[in-house]
């Protein structure tokens, strides 16, 4: 090969390498602005008295161009975001229209625009009341069954004017064997409310309370890690490791200790 001819193959691929190297560069560069574009939003979730809630989940949903339709009928939101122990939240969101709303509470929903210009995301305040979300039992028996596993011994829902004797005995035997279970003891709830609670243990040796109140139940003072997944109505907290249970005098239940006390004694 000449050397003009080498010179000019040299020259082609320099010529090749800096673009290559341009666009590599120019398409890092894009990326990193448009992660510089996402904006946060922050809010607070609060009851119809004004007292925080914590562990309650905020649900984003994409609005399209056309609009958008009701929550309930929306499925799963795109992102969420859990409110801290101040029912304070905090979310990562690229420009869009969303539909932000406290789950399960449609009438929460607020419309949210975030332009890319968008130098700061208004403070989002959510004021919700138990009465507008009642609910069912059935709760309480989907949370236990998701805890203790398809394969779990169910010992039975003991109604108010039943004797507990058998479940329990039930309860502790499966838990002594190391084998997954769960009971429920109904109760009366607030009022006229249908309320309540129950022990399930999974295959791993860890066991939980769980209480349940068809119109909601306070959230002040929530021992750590309790969460509340359907809004006020039903309370799960772990039982305390190593796991001390006992049944009471009066009721003959089952319970555990957690948080420096025994849950549910009565």
């Amino acid at each position: 090969m000449s050397i003009q001819r080498l010179a000019k193959y040299l020259h082609c691929v320099f010529i090749l390498a800096s673009l290559s190297l341009i666009a590599l560069v120019g398409g890092n560069s894009s990326r990193v602005v448009h992660a510089e574009m996402k904006h946060v939003l922050r809010g607070m979730v609060a009851d119809h008295t004004g007292a925080a809630i914590p562990n309650f989940r905020v649900g984003l949903w994409v609005r399209s161009r056309e609009g958008t339709v009701s929550m309930p009928e929306m499925g799963s939101p795109m992102l969420t975001a859990q409110t801290d122990r101040d029912g304070q939240f905090s979310v990562e969101l690229q420009p869009g229209s969303y539909e932000v709303c406290v789950v399960r509470f449609p009438k929460s929903c607020r419309e949210l625009l975030v332009e890319e210009t968008s130098r700061s995301l208004e403070y989002l305040n959510f004021r919700i009341n138990p009465v507008d979300d009642p609910a069912g039992s059935g709760l309480l028996d989907k949370r236990v069954r998701e805890i203790s596993g398809p394969f779990a011994t169910d010992c039975g829902r003991v109604r108010r004017e039943d004797s507990p004797k058998l479940a329990t005995k039930c309860a502790l035997r499966a838990y002594k064997s190391h084998k997954a279970f769960y009971v429920r003891y109904d109760d009366k709830g607030i009022g006229d409310s249908e309320g309540a609670r129950a022990i399930a243990g999974d295959a791993t040796g860890k066991v939980y309370s769980l209480e349940f109140d068809s119109m909601g139940m306070d959230t002040t003072d929530l021992p750590p890690g309790t969460t509340m997944p359907d809004g006020f109505h039903t309370k799960i907290i772990a039982c305390s490791q190593p796991v001390r249970l006992r049944v009471t005098r009066a009721a003959g239940e089952l319970i555990c200790f957690a948080d420096g006390h025994w849950l549910g004694d009565k």
